[in-house]
């Protein structure tokens, strides 16, 4: 197949328990696992030591990944419960079990920001899996739900109990996703600043947040687009440079014209701003003080109409501090 196919990326879902043997990894170009429950929650249940047991299991399938050259895929999910159509697995809820006020969420929320975010793999891309596939029946789920259900731990089998083993479950809505996006938002900077071809942090923010793509581009195939906002909405992007310098970027925008605009601001003041269909432009700035600077690019929305793509794109931020 590799002789074939030189260039696709090929992944397998390897890792089960711990001592992962870099002699398995070696084969792939990167490792994952689609069972996290077996060898985690499985044996555990939802608590403190389940993650310990991941954490664990994902540290020596890294070390002896990298050792050949290969990189991880770390791997979470939400929970566990196939008792609506098979026997002999115990649930596992979606909250810390032997924690008497943890919530919903709780779980993933922790596997995420304190075992599985921090083993991410830049040979592997920095990708991680969430086990979501719901096919089975085993209640991996994050997709969003309608939210109105509320908590209960009754279900509809013959005793009212067979199915949740008297555990909680609730109707959660968004939850999960709001949970991924969050305790992944590190990544979403760290990609910004390659979209952006700088060195420069980034931070994101209004109502939604700018994020790297690769559709529109004026530099090495990639760039930065505001966020998908509504009207009376706004998506900005900042950065801080310190000192006497130069700053220049690349903008675009497509957009309702005089009305909805990509806007640029150094130390809240507002330099330039452009609508209606701007193809991509060269800006350049002198900034003088000793102090630290705020650098904005801001795209809002007026309270009515769309127009264009309704989005502003920033390209190849270069700050030159003076010598």
């Amino acid at each position: 197949m590799r002789a074939e196919f030189p260039d696709v990326y090929i992944v397998a879902d390897d890792v089960f328990g711990r001592n992962y043997s870099s002699s398995h990894a070696g084969r792939w170009d990167a490792v994952t696992a689609y069972d996290v429950y077996g060898q985690t929650l499985g044996q555990l249940g939802s608590t403190a030591a389940a993650l310990d047991r991941l954490e664990t299991i994902l540290s020596q399938a890294k070390a002896a990944a990298n050792s050949v050259g290969v990189g991880l895929i770390p791997f979470a999910m939400p929970g566990f419960n196939d008792k609506g159509v098979r026997d002999g697995h115990a649930g596992a809820p979606r909250y810390f079990e032997n924690r008497s006020q943890s919530l919903e969420g709780d779980l993933f929320r922790a596997m995420l920001a304190d075992v599985v975010v921090p083993k991410v793999d830049p040979l592997a891309e920095n990708i991680l899996m969430i086990t979501s596939f719901n096919e089975w029946h085993e209640d991996t789920q994050i997709e969003p739900t309608a939210g109105t259900g509320g908590t209960t731990n009754v279900d509809d089998s013959a005793t009212g109990s067979d199915y949740t083993q008297g555990d909680y479950y609730t109707d959660y809505g968004y939850l999960y996703l709001d949970i991924l996006s969050q305790e992944t938002s590190v990544f979403q900077v760290d990609f910004l600043s390659e979209a952006l071809d700088t060195s420069l942090s980034f931070t994101t923010g209004g109502d939604e947040d700018w994020f790297s793509q690769d559709a529109e581009y004026y530099h090495d195939y990639d760039a930065a687009q505001s966020g998908d906002i509504s009207h009376d909405e706004e998506s900005y992007l900042r950065t801080k440079v310190n000192g006497t310098g130069t700053v220049s970027f690349f903008w675009k925008v497509s957009s309702e014209r005089s009305c909805d605009y990509l806007e640029f601001y150094i130390d809240g003041v507002r330099q330039d701003r452009i609508s209606d269909s701007e193809d991509w432009r060269n800006m350049t700035y002198k900034i003088t003080g000793s102090a630290l600077h705020i650098l904005e690019w801001r795209y809002f929305k007026d309270g009515s109409i769309d127009g264009g793509d309704d989005c502003g794109w920033v390209d190849k931020v270069v700050w030159t501090p003076a010598p």
